[in-house]
């Protein structure tokens, strides 16, 4: 091969390059990539859980559903939490895209958020401590589930 030849594949190969990341720059500023606040989404994630509610259709009165969860898990009555991300798209749209694209990171936030919250909603001083053989061995780590109702 001449150097001629190695020079113009060269410039080929410099023009491919610098087109294709002209291409990815456009395309990095289009999608407008932001950073999440997470510290601003905890604080989204504390408010539904402590303010979503549904009606009791027998009653009428208001259930807080995920509320009731956390107070169960408080008094070590549960070990799961589930959150149905149906309900939070009607909460907050943008909170549950961002669970959806990364779940993981989200189960640790709304670990972290239930943390603080279990002092609070904790009715017992001093919960019964449950024997490990009398608990379900699927459900003895605590785990967060976040779930979609099939239609």
């Amino acid at each position: 091969m001449s150097l001629t030849q190695i020079q113009q594949k060269s410039e080929n190969y410099n023009y491919l390059f610098s087109k294709n990341l002209l291409f990815l720059s456009s395309f990095v500023t289009r999608m407008n990539f932001q950073k999440r606040n997470y510290e601003e989404d905890c604080d989204r994630l504390r408010q539904f859980l402590e303010s979503h509610y549904t009606h009791d259709p027998e009653t009428g009165k208001k259930v807080f559903k995920y509320s009731d969860m956390v107070r169960d898990v408080a008094n070590r009555e549960a070990v799961t939490v589930e959150i149905d991300l149906d309900e939070v798209a009607e909460f907050d749209e943008d909170l549950a895209s961002a669970i959806r694209a990364n779940t993981i990171r989200y189960q640790r936030l709304l670990s972290s958020t239930l943390d603080e919250l279990i002092p609070k909603y904790r009715s017992v001083a001093n919960p019964p401590v449950k024997d490990i053989l009398g608990i379900n061995p699927q459900k003895i780590p605590f785990s967060i589930i976040f779930y979609r109702y099939l239609h």
